[in-house]
């Protein structure tokens, strides 16, 4: 085992510190430093690398307090005021102890009394396991926690009939979602499983919303209790099935990820996240439902996040897709070191191209550009890792526009709706330069400056925003990203995106602004069971392809990119089509959907 650390901190420490810098736009320390900085991973790595005895322990299952393993099913479990923690310096002192023993029986006796073995990382300067290592939110909520309760519940707890899943199935199906977000399988009613991190990611957002069109009644309330169980069934739940309780825990569930996995978090909102996530495992003990490891040490979040900060900074999505890409690698399987040297090389590569690419100087020729793309397609980095990564530090500014569309300017009357569009341009003006005379088109007045018909205004038919894309109706590569969420005086509202515009007066600097419809809603909708949550949860119902008048924000303005889901009122009936428009903000480094890869590809030719 010290062999393996030793080897680790040796050979693969530049690699990752080269994935690191990569991915955040870190400076890492020297080689001593890697090691003690921070340790994220899995939770099998996680005990390895620490020497902490293992998660399925019946004395010591979690590396961070003093609780056993039958806790893990007990209130005591998630009583987070009457933890008892470990001190790293204490179990140091007993890995040492361990690492001195004389025999086989000494250590393991060791092991079982203090939860802790020695490993290679104790042995060098500033090591603590415990404070330096993360409880990643990846594996532990997505993988862990989400994917537990979607197999429990939904998979082998046949609280969804044939019909059911069938519904559920055509549900999600029936989501408009954006072309930035990654998809769910088209095949839930056959294959009851999500297997990838993204996946659950998106599911456990959109389930408050599709468990309540499966689980329905004619008033549009959760049915009281679930379908039998079959009597041939292969599995046997044992927790009570209260459909009522499961959806709570269920929307607790969301609540939980939606304010845990922000970009930008506070201390006080991981307090509340992981009260929400409390409750939600107090509501799977009061069924009887099962708890594992990933549910206890998800208590300890606070911790982490205080020492770390957001999740979206040490969560392993990027590391996870850079493994995807060390696989891909023709190594032949040499042995004697050359199979590492070969990973090492091609992922040097990759990066020096990447790079190249990142700092490529405006004035670079075609040529030059042309050469390098063809380089990167034979290579296979014009996709994934590389992609995402470049699209992460496109993001840095606020707005950016493809500069093609900046060349020309536009002529409004060629819009079908011309004249709203220009009166609305108008006003906008107006209000953006108060201390400016600005007139219409053809008006003579002295002092005065006209907005032009043709000189103007040049149409964007697409802008990114913090790395999302956001369409118009003039948008002709997809019709996905015509809707958004937009922030109007402290408010947030799901819209229509109707064009996209860049401003210009004399001796003014540009302004880019969008044409927007919002959604209708209104009080004849029937409340929701999420409607106490919406905004946490960036849920909005509001009449289907129905808007508000048109009007003009600042681009900036734009806030997420939303999926749509089609559905309607058991109340109001199916002649009355509702929308149920979910928000998804970008929070984190994760693989992109290929449009906006290829999106982020024209950003970069030009």
């Amino acid at each position: 085992m010290n062999h393996t650390i030793d080897y680790l901190v040796d050979n693969l420490a530049p690699l990752y510190r080269g994935m690191i810098m990569a991915v955040h736009g870190w400076r890492i320390p020297p080689r001593v430093h890697l090691a003690i900085e921070i340790h994220s991973s899995d939770m099998q790595a996680l005990r390895k690398v620490v020497g902490h005895a293992a998660h399925g322990h019946s004395t010591h299952p979690c590396h961070v307090c003093f609780i056993v393993h039958d806790d893990i099913n007990l209130p005591c479990g998630y009583n987070i005021e009457e933890f008892v923690l470990r001190d790293d310096w204490d179990q140091m002192k007993h890995a040492e102890e361990s690492r001195r023993a004389t025999s086989k029986k000494a250590r393991k006796d060791i092991l079982d009394a203090f939860g802790v073995r020695y490993t290679g990382f104790n042995a060098m300067p500033g090591w603590l396991g415990i404070l330096k290592s993360i409880i990643d939110f990846m594996h532990n909520f997505y993988l862990g926690i989400v994917g537990d309760n979607f197999k429990q519940f939904l998979a082998q707890g046949y609280l969804l009939n044939k019909s059911e899943w069938n519904l559920l199935e055509t549900t999600v199906n029936s989501i408009i979602w954006p072309s930035g977000i990654g998809r769910l399988p088209t095949n839930l009613g056959e294959n009851h499983s999500l297997q990838k991190a993204d996946q659950l990611r998106r599911w456990v957002h959109i389930q408050p919303v599709v468990l309540w069109i499966c689980w329905r009644d004619e008033n549009d309330k959760i049915r009281p209790y679930g379908n039998a169980v079959p009597a041939k069934s292969k599995y046997h739940p044992k927790f009570k099935r209260a459909l009522h309780d499961i959806y709570t825990a269920s929307l607790y569930l969301a609540l939980a990820e939606r304010i845990l996995a922000c970009k930008s978090v506070s201390i006080n909102d991981v307090k509340r996240g992981q009260g929400y996530l409390r409750k939600y495992c107090e509501i799977l003990l009061r069924i009887g439902a099962h708890l594992t490891i990933n549910h206890h040490v998800a208590m300890h979040y606070v911790d982490i996040f205080r020492r770390f900060g957001p999740a979206y900074v040490w969560w392993l999505f990027a590391f996870e897709r850079c493994n995807g890409e060390q696989e891909n690698v023709n190594h032949n399987g040499h042995a004697n070191g050359e199979m590492e040297l070969t990973l090492m090389r091609n992922w040097v590569m990759k990066h020096r191209l990447f790079e190249v690419l990142a700092s490529l100087p405006e004035d670079a020729s075609k040529k030059e550009r042309e050469l390098i793309e063809k380089i990167t397609r034979q290579k296979g980095t014009d996709r994934g890792t590389l992609r995402t990564h470049l699209a992460g530090f496109a993001a840095e500014s606020s707005v950016t526009v493809p500069k093609r569309y900046l060349k020309n300017y536009f002529d409004i009357r060629a819009l079908r709706d011309a004249p709203q569009v220009y009166q609305l341009l108008l006003e906008f003006a107006r209000r953006t330069w108060p201390g400016v005379n600005i007139v219409a088109d053809g008006t003579i007045e002295e002092g005065s400056t006209a907005l032009l018909f043709e000189h103007s205004c040049k149409l964007l038919r697409v802008v990114y925003k913090d790395g999302v894309r956001y369409g118009s109706c003039e948008d002709t590569r997809t019709t996905l990203d015509r809707f958004g969420c937009v922030d109007i005086e402290n408010y947030r509202y799901p819209c229509n995106i109707l064009y996209h515009f860049q401003l210009e007066i004399p001796d003014k600097d540009p302004v880019n602004c969008s044409v927007i419809q919002r959604c209708i809603s209104d009080d004849n909708i029937p409340g929701m069971p999420w409607d106490l949550y919406a905004s946490d949860l960036g849920i909005y119902t509001v009449y289907a392809s129905r808007y508000y008048a048109a009007e003009v924000i600042l681009t900036d303005q734009l806030a997420s990119a939303v999926a749509i889901l089609p559905t309607y009122s058991m109340r109001l009936g199916s002649d009355t089509p509702l929308w149920i428009v979910l928000s998804f903000d970008r929070t984190g480094i994760e693989p992109l959907d290929e449009w906006l890869n290829e999106a982020m590809d024209e950003i970069l030719e030009e």
